[in-house]
């Protein structure tokens, strides 16, 4: 991915909170580096879902083949990376 590309939002896996969502600031064909969020709360996580500037953040490797057809869920954002609030999919 190079520097002009946009950094994709996405969700990975994660043991205490499910999913959580980042943004891939690099990949390769079996790995993604992603920049995710330190959150506190799934409450946090919601308010906060498409943000990761001014916040305490790490980075995590991701090992593609733990993923469905080594793909990263994206996230349903708008291109400010907002995240779109939907009450069904049927509304997307």
């Amino acid at each position: 991915m190079s520097k002009k590309e946009a950094m994709p939002y996405v969700y990975i896996q994660s043991a205490e909170h499910a999913w959580v969502p980042g943004r891939v600031i690099k990949s390769d064909s079996k790995s993604a580096t992603v920049v995710v969020q330190n959150y506190t709360s799934e409450e946090e996580m919601l308010v906060n879902a498409a943000t990761t500037t001014g916040t305490k953040v790490h980075e995590v490797t991701v090992n593609l083949k733990d993923y469905k057809d080594g793909v990263l869920p994206m996230q349903n954002v708008d291109d400010r990376g907002k995240l779109g609030n939907h009450e069904d999919m049927v509304n997307l």
